[in-house]
């Protein structure tokens, strides 16, 4: 890239930007005719307290917002100056930050129409001394590639009970069409944390998803990807962000990696 250290973008140089601490790309979209559109996540100057730990005070660079930004050739980009999802309302699920956009047509064959944008968030914590958990939700736009004025869907998929393999919630994701339906491969934490990749499936564009049952495991969700527990490898502990890709053929196969 043009910029210092080979970057196309960097956090923003004008203070009171919504990404002016920290940036972090979840999608590059090949527009029709030429161009890009990236939707990325930007963390901002003001403090947030996230209430993970006991007397930690306000966070610089959590105050994150879906943001989005557009490229002619993928090197210079051009911020747009608005999050595509901002912060809920005081006390809302999503009101201490908005993260991790990915965006995608709701009708394959259709990408002028309607756009789902999946996004998640830290909960306030429901009490003191009670972790906060992490959850999914899902917003829509009429905007080609996710950008245009968004309808919020709210919470769409959260964490299971005590005890289950995502007690501490869902974060990160990828959705995809497969057979009529739409499926989102997430990653839910448990009370461990320990990180694991888990599948939901939604048939009415987006609107509510439901954890697929699993063969071999007994919780919703599954996992269908987890962490090597026991062992010295790699991924002992954390198998999270999956990314799904098509495997070429004539078989119905997806690969799945975790970082």
């Amino acid at each position: 890239g043009p910029l210092r250290g080979g970057a196309v973008m960097h956090p923003a140089d004008e203070e009171g930007s919504y990404d002016e601490i920290q940036l972090g790309v979840t999608d590059v979209i090949p527009k029709e005719g030429g161009g890009y559109v990236m939707h990325y996540l930007g963390g901002s100057g003001e403090g947030v307290e996230l209430g993970t730990a006991p007397g930690m005070g306000p966070l610089v660079g959590f105050r994150m917002r879906c943001l989005a930004a557009e490229s002619e050739e993928g090197l210079l980009w051009q911020r747009r100056g608005t999050p595509v999802i901002d912060v809920g309302a005081t006390g809302s699920w999503d009101s201490l930050f908005a993260s991790w956009p990915r965006a995608l047509p709701v009708d394959v064959d259709d990408p002028s129409g309607e756009w789902l944008i999946s996004y998640h968030a830290l909960q306030p914590a429901a009490a003191a001394g009670v972790p906060a958990r992490w959850a999914a939700g899902c917003a829509v736009t009429p905007g080609r590639y996710g950008l245009g004025p968004v309808t919020k869907l709210g919470r769409v998929l959260e964490g299971g009970s005590a005890g289950a393999w995502d007690e501490r919630g869902i974060g990160t994701r990828h959705v995809i069409h497969h057979d009529g339906a739409l499926y989102m491969f997430f990653e839910g934490v448990n009370a461990e944390s320990v990180h694991s990749i888990g599948l939901a499936r939604s048939d009415d564009k987006g609107r509510t998803w439901t954890k697929e049952t699993v063969p071999g495991k007994s919780e919703p969700g599954g996992p269908i990807f987890e962490a090597r527990r026991g062992t010295q490898a790699w991924d002992n502990r954390v198998v999270g962000t999956p990314w799904v890709t098509k495997v070429p053929g004539g078989a119905e196969q997806f690969k799945a990696p975790q970082s």
